[in-house]
């Protein structure tokens, strides 16, 4: 396995597809700082189950770079945000709106840990990273890599 640290991306297997040619890449991604700091500013934000408008979110939150990254859509696949669907006259099915799921309120409050990696193959979802040594059942405090305590950081700012 090899590791790019710079993209935070594991390499678990590269393999050529013997009809296409083309490279097929299996990779372990994190559940990570940035996925937690969207999901805190959605949380703080739109926890009533409306729906924000992610660029609008960013600007509010001071997440522009964030977003840019595009890793908060991730969270889809712990099942902490949902993507709107919604029908546009282009025919492209999203328009940036999500919203917090219960459970990624429930993950923001500390009532739940979650599995910290997921297996994607050429960028499509796969599966939770269960491998031993590799993925571990992570709290906000420890996705955020810093002490976070919802009762002081958000209640108080309510």
């Amino acid at each position: 396995m090899s590791i790019d640290k710079g993209l935070n991306k594991a390499v678990i297997n590269v393999e050529i597809c013997k009809t296409c040619h083309n490279k097929i890449v299996t990779r372990s991604r994190p559940l990570n700082r940035a996925m937690g700091q969207f999901l805190v500013a959605l949380y703080l934000y739109h926890r009533d189950g409306t729906w924000a408008h992610v660029p609008t979110l960013a600007k509010r939150a001071k997440l522009t770079s964030i977003i840019q990254s595009r890793e908060y859509m991730r969270l889809i696949y712990w099942k902490m945000i949902e993507r709107r669907p919604i029908a546009r006259d282009d025919g492209n099915p999203h328009a940036g709106y999500y919203r917090i799921t219960s459970r990624g309120i429930r993950f923001i409050e500390g009532k739940i840990r979650v599995i910290s990696r997921i297996i994607m193959r050429n960028h499509e979802f796969v599966e939770f990273d269960r491998r031993p040594g590799c993925a571990s059942m992570v709290t906000i405090s420890e996705v955020l890599d810093t002490p976070f305590d919802y009762r002081r950081d958000i209640e108080g700012r309510e």
